[in-house]
C-alpha cells in the first residue's frame, strides 16, 4: 500500500495530540497488538512504511473527531443565539 505524503499530512491535521495512544487502545479492543511508537511511525509523513490497519483506524478516529467538533460548534452557536 502506498499513501502520498500529502495525504498523511492532512490526516495528521485531523488527529488530536495523543491520538496514537487512542488508536492503540482501539486496535487492542479489536485484537490487534501494536505499540504506540509503531503507530506514530506509521502516521509520520516522512516514513515510507505504512500499515493499512493503522491508517484505517486513524481515518475513523479523525472522522469521529471532526463530527464531534462540528456538533460542539453547532451547540455553541445555538447557545450564542439564545443569549
Amino acid at each position: 500500500m502506498k499513501i502520498s505524503r500529502d495525504s498523511l499530512i492532512e490526516l495528521r491535521k485531523k488527529l488530536f495530540r495523543g491520538s496514537p495512544k487512542t488508536i492503540r487502545l482501539r486496535l487492542l479492543a479489536k485484537g490487534t497488538i501494536v505499540s504506540t511508537q509503531y503507530i506514530s511511525r506509521c502516521l509520520d509523513p516522512d516514513n515510507k512504511r505504512y500499515s493499512q490497519i493503522i491508517i484505517e483506524e486513524a481515518i475513523m478516529l479523525g472522522e469521529e473527531n471532526t463530527n464531534q467538533m462540528n456538533q460542539l460548534s453547532q451547540r455553541i452557536g445555538t447557545l450564542n443565539d439564545a443569549i
